[in-house]
């Protein structure tokens, strides 16, 4: 039996990240993932059994680091969300936007649209909840209003902002959104 090339699954993930990105996960296809890695469609199922393992063996390390930032949040046991606690967490948020940007964004794009299920730990379920524990008196509708901004203004900034910009672009958005937000709901 022949061994997987490395390097060849390696190209795989870029060009696929890159697609994934660039084009979004439904004009992604195999075809034409093997297509730009100039191999068959036939060797690219032996790498990968589908579209979805693809995508998820990109987006799988950002899911989880964004599920322990999120748990690291909760965990602090505040419930003001610009406290010295959640600032050191969006720090680590931060990090993470700088080391995956496109795997962040195309996990965003992707599981910020899924109204439920198993997704990759089901995350705007995961969100919304989290943001309702953070705002427990807001209404539903509003907690949605605010998972939507906070998710497209960070897919927004990381594809518009400058690399140099991103941090503090990214902390005037965190603070636009829930600066002074228990005041505006009660």
């Amino acid at each position: 039996m022949r061994t997987l090339n490395p390097k060849l699954n390696e190209k795989i993930l870029n060009i696929a990240l890159d697609s994934f990105y660039k084009e979004g996960y439904e004009k992604t296809s195999m075809r034409v993932i093997s297509y730009k890695c100039r191999t068959s469609v036939g060797n690219l199922y032996r790498y990968f059994k589908n579209k979805e393992e693809v995508f998820t063996t990109l987006t799988s390390p950002v899911a989880t680091k964004l599920r322990e930032i999120m748990d690291e949040a909760i965990k602090t046991g505040s419930t003001n969300l610009l406290n010295e606690d959640l600032q050191l967490v969006l720090k680590h948020f931060y990090q993470l936007v700088e080391e995956y940007p496109k795997h962040l964004v195309i996990y965003l794009e992707y599981y910020g649209e899924q109204a439920s299920g198993d997704a990759l730990l089901a995350f705007k379920e995961y969100m919304l909840s989290t943001i309702k524990h953070f705002l427990p008196n807001m209404d539903d509708n509003l907690v949605k209003l605010t998972y939507n901004y906070l998710v497209y203004g960070v897919i927004y900034l990381i594809c518009n902002e400058k690399k140099e910009n991103l941090v503090n672009s990214l902390n005037a958005l965190f603070i636009y959104i829930f600066k002074d937000i228990k005041g505006r709901i009660t």
